[in-house]
């Protein structure tokens, strides 16, 4: 009786360790992706209301808002891409600006000026 306490008391702990274990590795391996991710930020001064950013870097394609004062936030890029940036309001559109972004956080600030159907971005 004694021998199968003990060994029932095992497999429980056991178990609760692998648990623990699974746990722990599930978990690294879901910030194992974004360890590494590189992130886009900035201000776009004097940019029109409902301005639509596209923003492509390598194979990830992203549509961040932009708040009222012009601010935007792109997060989970891979690091050492070429970014796109292109811009479109109401028919108007922007060419494309190319960011590189390395690691860590990268600032791109301009300033938006609307030339009949073209969005001009002029870097800051």
């Amino acid at each position: 009786m004694w021998l199968q306490s003990c060994v029932y008391t095992l497999r429980k702990r056991r178990k609760q360790m692998l648990k623990k274990a699974l746990a722990v590795a599930a978990g690294s391996l879901l910030t194992a992706g974004t360890l590494g991710a590189a992130e886009l930020y900035g201000n776009l001064r004097g940019i029109p209301p409902n301005t639509q950013m596209s923003v492509k870097c390598g194979q990830a394609s992203f549509k961040p808002s932009i708040d009222k004062n012009g601010n935007y936030r792109v997060a989970g890029i891979p690091p050492n891409s070429t970014c796109t940036l292109e811009l479109v309001n109401a028919g108007a559109k922007s060419s494309q600006v190319w960011v590189p972004v390395k690691s860590g956080q990268v600032a791109f600030n301009a300033s938006i000026r609307i030339a009949g159907s073209k969005i001009l971005v002029l870097k800051e």
